[in-house]
């Protein structure tokens, strides 16, 4: 997949292009490859650890600069967890390989992307989004009272990765998922 050069200016340290060709094949498998091209990352960068306020994490995105960071090296309680809804530090942690876990944290950030073209379309939407908080929402993270934006892009990686238990756990979520795609016209597949 050459194409994922195009999405951002891509930074790997140190790991190799075919590795971050193999977790950026998940933008064409959902079928956002294209919509990136037309609205990509200012910078993607991927290191072997991740850090933000001093404190280790799998990633995060900027909306400010719409730049995000994602860790390639991950501990073994960082992913192989089962879905509890609701009851779950982050949604990459329900992956059975670190390849998923890394495409679910990957996947996360596109969320926040997602969101900021949404904030851009329709402010009035995006700042919904921001207010709706959640308490059966699929991740401990997206319930996060002081960042509701995190909300939005745990729901992203569960339309993409739990879909059908979106719909039955958090009809909500599901429904504002609905909206925003349909509103930036974006047709997102399941893995």
């Amino acid at each position: 997949m050459e194409s994922a050069v195009s999405f951002a200016e891509i930074f790997v340290y140190p790991e190799s292009r075919e590795t971050i060709f193999e977790i950026t094949a998940i933008f064409e498998e959902i079928g956002v490859d294209q919509w990136l091209t037309e609205r990509p990352f200012i910078q993607l960068q991927f290191v072997n650890r991740c850090f933000l306020n001093d404190r280790e994490v799998s990633g995060w995105y900027s909306y400010q600069h719409q730049t995000a960071e994602i860790a390639l090296d991950r501990s073994f309680d960082c992913y192989g967890q089962p879905l509890e809804w609701g009851k779950i530090q982050v949604v990459s942690y329900v992956s059975d390989t670190l390849l998923q876990a890394t495409q679910k944290t990957l996947t996360h950030e596109l969320g926040h992307h997602i969101h900021m073209a949404l904030r851009e379309l329709d402010l009035s939407m995006f700042r919904q989004t921001m207010t709706t908080v959640r308490t059966d929402a699929i991740s401990q993270y997206a319930k996060t009272i002081s960042k509701p934006e995190e909300y939005f892009a745990e729901t992203f990686v569960a339309w993409i990765f739990h879909r059908t238990e979106l719909m039955e756990y958090d009809k909500l979520g599901y429904a504002m998922m609905e909206r925003a795609l349909k509103m930036l016209k974006l047709e997102v597949g399941e893995k």
